[in-house]
C-alpha cells in the first residue's frame, strides 16, 4: 500500500476537493494537481438521440431503439469515449464529465441500455453480459466508431465497458472504470439470494403478467445483477494486460455498495500500475482510490478528465 496525497480545484458549486487517498502501485508516490475548471452538468436532454441497432445473442436477433446522448454526432478527430452507466444508470451519470469533453471537442457517447434512462423496454432481452456486449458492440457499430475510442463504465457499466475495450482493441485507446464491481458480488448484492429470488419471479412474468411487474419492481436492475459474471471478468483484464491501452481505474473507498476490499482485489488484477501523477505516463495503468468520498462519476470528474484529457486531448 502506498499512502498519496493530493489537492484539486475545482469550481464544481461549494466545493473544494481536497483529499488523501490509498493506491496500490509501484511507480512514483504522489502528485499534486491544480485545475481551474468551469465543471457544470451537461443538461439530461441535450444531444439526444435515437438509433435502430441490430444483434445476435444465443441464437436471437433484437432490434433496440437506442437512446444516446451523442454530443458530436459528425465525428471528433481527436477520439470517442463510449460511456455505460450503472445498474440502474444512464447517460446522467456521466453529466459533469460529459460537458467537459464537449467543450475539449471529444465525441461522447452515452449508453441507454434497454430499460434504462430513455430507452424503453424491450420485454425479449434477457440482459445477460454477453447481450449487453452485443448491445454495446451494436452501437458502436452503427456510429462506425473506428479509431482512439476510450470506454468509460461507471458500477455495474464497467463489466461492459471493459469487455467492449478489449473485445474492440485495434481501435481502443484505454478504458476508464469508475467504483468498478470486481470478481465476486460485491456487499451491496448481500445477501445475494434475495436478488436472485427476485429474478426468478421477473422470469415468470410471460405467465402471471402484471402480478409479477408488480413483486418485481426493479426488474431490469435484479436480472442484469444475477446475469452479471463478475468472475468471467478476469481473462478479459488477462487479455487487456496483454495489449498496448492505457487504463484508468478509480474507486472510492466510502463506496456504500462496493467496498474497498473488492476495489484492492479487481485493482490487483492489471499489471503495470502507478499512482496518479504526471510522472506516470510510462506505466499502463492509472489507478486510485479516494479514501473519503462515495460517488466519484459527481464528485471527482476532474480526476477522471485530467486522464482523459492525457489519452485523447
Amino acid at each position: 500500500m502506498i499512502r498519496s496525497t493530493f489537492t484539486v480545484a475545482s469550481s464544481v458549486p461549494r466545493r473544494l476537493l481536497s483529499f488523501s487517498s490509498t493506491t496500490m502501485a509501484s511507480g512514483p508516490y504522489s502528485f499534486n494537481v491544480n485545475l481551474q475548471l468551469n465543471l457544470k452538468p451537461l443538461g439530461s436532454n441535450d444531444f439526444l438521440r435515437t438509433e435502430r441497432i441490430s444483434f445476435e445473442n444465443d441464437g436471437n436477433r433484437y432490434e433496440v431503439d437506442v437512446v444516446l446522448q451523442d454530443t458530436l454526432p459528425e465525428g471528433s478527430p481527436k477520439g470517442t469515449v463510449i460511456a455505460t452507466g450503472g445498474s440502474p444508470g444512464s447517460h446522467r451519470d456521466f453529466r459533469y464529465i460529459s460537458n467537459h469533453l464537449q467543450k475539449m471537442g471529444i465525441r461522447y457517447v452515452g449508453i441507454n441500455f434497454s430499460g434504462y434512462g430513455d430507452t424503453t423496454w424491450n420485454p425479449k432481452l434477457q440482459q445477460t453480459w454477453q447481450e449487453r456486449l452485443a448491445y454495446v458492440q451494436a452501437v458502436v457499430d452503427k456510429l462506425q466508431l473506428k479509431e482512439n475510442l476510450v470506454f468509460m463504465g461507471h458500477s455495474m457499466g464497467t463489466e461492459p465497458a471493459l469487455k467492449a475495450a478489449v473485445q474492440n482493441k485495434d481501435k481502443t485507446a484505454g478504458i476508464v472504470l469508475v467504483n468498478p464491481i470486481g470478481f465476486h458480488p460485491h456487499r451491496a448484492l448481500r445477501p445475494f439470494f434475495k436478488i436472485q429470488a427476485m429474478y426468478y419471479f421477473w422470469r415468470l412474468r410471460s405467465i402471471f403478467g402484471g402480478v409479477i411487474d408488480k413483486i418485481v419492481a426493479r426488474s431490469e436492475f435484479d436480472t442484469s445483477v444475477v446475469q452479471a459474471d463478475f468472475p468471467q471478468q478476469k481473462p478479459f483484464v488477462e487479455k487487456f494486460n496483454e495489449t498496448k491501452m492505457r487504463g484508468l481505474l478509480a474507486c472510492a473507498g466510502k463506496d456504500p455498495y462496493i467496498g474497498m476490499d473488492t476495489s484492492t482485489e479487481f485493482v490487483s488484477a492489471f499489471k503495470s500500475r502507478a499512482d496518479l501523477t504526471d510522472k506516470a505516463s510510462k506505466y499502463k495503468v492509472s489507478a486510485v482510490i479516494v479514501s473519503r468520498l462515495q460517488n466519484l462519476p459527481s464528485e471527482t470528474p476532474v480526476v477522471i478528465l485530467r486522464r482523459l484529457e492525457s489519452r485523447l486531448g
